[in-house]
């Protein structure tokens, strides 16, 4: 008798957590907090998941595509294709971020980047053309090599 009362009272339990479980709320069905998912993807990059970083900074774009920091979320995505030796990819991102960006902090390396991916790829003549078009005192003093 106390057995099945104590099976019932368990089943009781393990349906309202269920029910819990499933109501959950927006930002536990996909809708996270934009900086909370940057910042993951951030997390991601750092330490060196940069296949999984990519995905992240792309969905960040994809559903938070008018949010303040979506610039880091682009740059993000490249630098991610750029460090998985993605270098086609890599640049065209690059291009994009410097066509949305000119103005951005991290326009001058991504021009850099560009001319580096455009080296890995031994396109020579094109790493001459870029690296004419980059403004050197516009890199941050760690990028400067």
């Amino acid at each position: 008798m106390r057995r099945t009362k104590a099976i019932k009272i368990c089943a009781v339990l393990c349906c309202l957590l269920a029910e819990y479980s499933f109501s959950a709320g927006p930002e536990e069905k996909g809708h996270a907090d934009p900086a909370e998912q940057l910042d993951f993807a951030n997390g991601l990059f750092q330490r060196g998941m940069y296949k999984m970083a990519a995905a992240e900074y792309g969905k960040f774009a994809g559903e938070f595509p008018r949010a303040d920091n979506i610039s880091e979320a682009y740059f993000g995505l490249a630098e991610s294709k750029f460090f998985l030796e993605s270098y086609e990819d890599a640049i065209k991102g690059y291009e994009n971020f410097i066509a949305a960006y000119p103005e951005d902090a991290k326009a001058a390396l991504a021009v850099l980047r560009i001319a580096q991916g455009q080296y890995a790829l031994n396109e020579f003549r094109k790493v001459i053309e870029t690296a004419k078009s980059l403004d050197p005192s516009r890199l941050n003093e760690l990028f400067r090599q």
